[in-house]
């Protein structure tokens, strides 16, 4: 398994629980309000009812934790998952947040989605 090692490091560092829901993700900025988390590269990972997001450092890896909420507190929630990729925009705590996701997003953006509702 091509991840396997870092699935077992974020598993150490408590950062994925046993639904093993996680992605790479390209932050993207918003004309509005742009969240305090930098453009660029992140590692988004579900543990217990938390959304967390990390940077990602390179394949394969992550640094520091830029932000974690709690999944309940997600407002304005939109997500879709296709062939050609997918976006993940929400709204928490004054910030809003939009990610490009690679092709293999379906179950990351369900999960949320069911969440939001």
């Amino acid at each position: 398994m091509k991840y396997e090692n870092l699935i077992n490091q974020m598993k150490a560092d408590k950062i994925l629980d046993e639904r093993g829901l996680w992605i790479y993700a390209l932050q993207k900025g918003h004309k509005e309000k742009a969240s305090f988390v930098a453009q660029g590269r992140v590692l988004l990972s579900i543990y217990a009812d938390s959304l967390l997001i990390h940077r990602a450092v390179f394949e394969e890896s992550y640094s520091i934790c830029l932000a974690s909420y709690n999944l309940y507190d997600l407002e304005d929630v939109k997500g879709r998952a296709g062939l050609l990729g997918g976006i993940l925009h929400f709204r928490v705590e004054g910030f809003y947040h939009h990610f490009q996701l690679p092709v293999k997003a379906k179950k990351f953006v369900d999960f949320i989605m069911e969440q939001a509702v």
